[in-house]
Order: structure tokens, then sequence, then C-alpha cells
């Protein structure tokens, strides 16, 4: 159908910076130079939301640097977030200016899109969140409201992935290679539940007639 003022095809177009292998690299990635990472590549070590507060972080008419520093500790950030959307059981209501971080959340959307301080209203949030379930009080208003300023961003806040085992690699080859060793013993039984344990983590081990090989847990394995 052809495009009228009732029903648009787009309201907005954007155009983001681009992302660089190192702060010292002056071109992008690309596939005929070699230096790229592809998404598929960063979600096997990286949940979702890891990856989108990295991008996010950074405003999106800036270049960007590709850092697996700086993606662990977005890991460790998203952590606190999940830390204060846990279930709270207490009674007496907290205080909360809730609609002070709304109006801050949309001045800094409205604001050509400046997500880097909209993570910061979500950071403060979480972080009064938290305060307020250390004192014993109810808080539940302040974790819709944190969820929704997540889903605003394309944030889900689960635990999908390998959250807390980027730099356990090689504890987890370690404990593979335990595993293969005893089904050659044919002890299945404690090599059935090393390979339990670690899909409970996060990991996804795969057996082959070469040998076992892991990765870790990706959104079409759930």
């Amino acid at each position: 159908e052809a495009y009228t003022d009732k029903s648009p095809f787009v309201r907005f177009w954007v155009h983001n910076g681009l992302l660089r292998s190192t702060e010292k690299e002056e071109e992008k990635m690309t596939r005929h130079v070699g230096n790229f990472v592809s998404c598929h590549d960063a979600l096997e070590r990286h949940h979702p939301d890891t990856i989108r507060l990295f991008l996010l972080s950074s405003h999106y008419r800036s270049p960007r640097a590709y850092s697996e520093e700086e993606l662990m500790a977005q890991d460790r950030a998203i952590e606190r977030i999940r830390v204060a959307l846990q279930p709270s059981h207490a009674l007496q209501q907290g205080n909360l200016q809730l609609e002070a971080y709304k109006q801050r959340f949309s001045q800094a959307m409205d604001n050509d899109l400046n997500t880097p301080k909209a993570l910061a209203v979500i950071f403060d949030l979480a972080r009064e969140i938290n305060r307020q379930r250390e004192i014993d009080k109810e808080v539940s208003d302040a974790q819709v409201l944190l969820k929704e300023f997540g889903r605003v961003l394309g944030l889900t806040f689960d635990e999908l992935g390998s959250r807390n085992l980027i730099g356990a690699e090689p504890f987890i080859d370690l404990l593979v290679k335990i595993r293969s060793e005893l089904r050659e013993d044919n002890q299945y039984t404690i090599a059935d539940k090393i390979r339990t344990d670690l899909t409970a983590m996060g990991v996804v081990v795969e057996d082959a007639s070469d040998g076992a090989t892991w990765r870790f847990k990706r959104l079409e394995d759930t």
C-alpha cells in the first residue's frame, strides 16, 4: 500500500556511529579486513542484555570500540539491576519519588535519544530500590517502573546465558574433560550430574564422535 500519513512506514530514521575493533583504529569493523566480532560470537560469550547495555552506554551518534573488558563490567552492572528486581516481602511502603524518575528518563530519551543519561536513571533507581530493600521497605511499584524503563531500551533483565561465567572458561574445560573421562569409565551417573549442573549454569555440553565440546547458552536454546 502507498504511504499515507495515517499509516507511515517509519516515523524516525537514525544513523548510528560505527563499531571499531579498538579505540586507536579509525576504520570500522569489516569482514574483508577480518577485524570484526560477529553477533553470534558475541552472544556465545555475553548475555544479550550485556551487549545492549554496552551499545546503549554510548550515544548512538558516537563511534564505539569493541571491548571485552567493558562488556564484563556491563555483566556486573546488569547483575545489580537483577538484584533490585528480586521479590520483596516487606509490608511498609518505601519512599521513592517515582514521578521524578519518570521525568528524568523521558527528558533523556526526548533529548536526541540520550541513552547514556537514560541508563543513569535506571541505575539510580536500581540503587534506591536496593537501599529501600535494605531497610525492609516495599518497592514493587518501583520495580515495575524499572522493568518498564528496561523495556523501552530493549533490556529484559532475565538471567539467560553466561552471566558470572566470563573468565571461567578454563574451569569449564576441566569439568568437561573430567566428564568425558568419567563416561569412558562407565560412571555415567556422575558424568550426567556434571552436565546437568553445567546446563543450569548456562553452559551447553554437546557430545560428538570426536569428543565433547561446550558453549554458552543462546536464546534459541530456551
